[in-house]
């Protein structure tokens, strides 16, 4: 079915449209399905916001021997916390919102505003 509605918005607009594009346009179609909308928000979700995790990040000295301090992010302390997740992902936003500036992108947009609703 979302092949057909991707056709059918290629057809209106008159050029093809970036599957990305695609996925997003019919996810914010209110006159799709619900089940539709949220596997196209869903599987688009991968390439506009990086999946958080904890990670170990080894410093080493100028000559390179052997780690100098070790730091662990528990991302989900922050997630845990909804002032922390907010800033979290206006945060993310941001670097998203540059790194699409710079390559000529369309601005990002949280998926909570009224249009997505």
């Amino acid at each position: 079915m979302a092949h057909e509605v991707l056709a059918q918005l290629e057809a209106e607009l008159g050029r093809a449209v970036n599957p990305l594009e695609g996925l997003l346009r019919i996810g914010a179609d209110v006159n799709q399905p619900m089940a539709i909308r949220v596997q196209c928000m869903s599987e688009s979700l991968p390439y506009l916001f990086p999946k958080l995790q904890s990670q170990t990040v080894a410093l080493t000295g100028p000559t390179g021997d052997g780690p100098v301090e070790v730091a662990t992010l528990d991302v989900s302390a922050v997630l845990a916390n909804p002032q922390l997740a907010a800033a979290a992902q206006e945060l993310a936003l941001m670097v998203i919102e540059q790194e699409a500036l710079a390559e000529g992108q369309p601005q990002p947009r949280l998926i909570d505003q009224p249009q997505y609703k």
